[in-house]
Parts: structure tokens; sequence; C-alpha cells
């Protein structure tokens, strides 16, 4: 019984506990599959978890998706970019900007 109790705590201990979301990072000027429409196949992303929101930047030539830390700030950034904040669920910013529909996304273009 002891080696069962033993055995189990190993293993719990091997599972890694996190909170926040899980978003995806990559970069669209290196891995066309970025870009929208999105396509996980050639996208090259890496999954990121424990986050507070993920991002998505949307470039004029690109797309670029990451996670994030504390907070997000939505709208207009640099070089004609526009930055697109979600917290509502896991990988949130694989989206396509046409069909993003979440309850605690926060788009603005400014």
């Amino acid at each position: 019984m002891n080696f069962l109790i033993s055995w189990s705590t190993f293993l719990f201990a091997l599972i890694p506990m996190t909170n926040g979301i899980n978003c995806i990072s990559c970069v669209g000027w290196s891995n066309s599959g970025c870009n929208d429409p999105y396509d996980e196949s050639t996208s090259g992303d890496l999954p990121v978890p424990g986050n507070a929101y993920c991002l998505k930047v949307v470039y004029p030539t690109y797309v670029e998706r990451m996670a994030g830390g504390r907070t997000c700030t939505a709208g207009v950034g640099v070089g004609s970019s526009v930055r697109y904040c979600c917290s509502d669920k896991d990988y949130c910013n694989r989206v396509n900007l046409a069909t993003v529909q979440c309850t605690h996304c926060r788009f603005s273009h400014n």
C-alpha cells in the first residue's frame, strides 16, 4: 500500500500545475501558417502555458501571436500594427479576426 501511495505522489508531482490560459507563439514573417488564415501544420507555433491573456498582433505584411503576462493593451501599435487581446479560452489567439467570438476579448482600432 505504501508503494502505491508513493508512486501516486510521484506521478502527481510530474503533472505541471499552472494557472491561466494556454497561448501559442509564432511569427508570420518566418512561418507563413502563423498568418491569417491560421494553419497549425505550417505555423511553427509553440504552446505557452499559464498566461493571463493571449495576444495577436497584425502587421501590414504578417501576423505575430504570443502569450502575455499581467495586462494587455489592445489597439494601434508600432508600424501600423493592431493588437488584439483575449483571455476567455485556451489558444484564443489562433482565431481569424473574422471569426472571433469571445466574452473577454478586447478589440480596439483607435
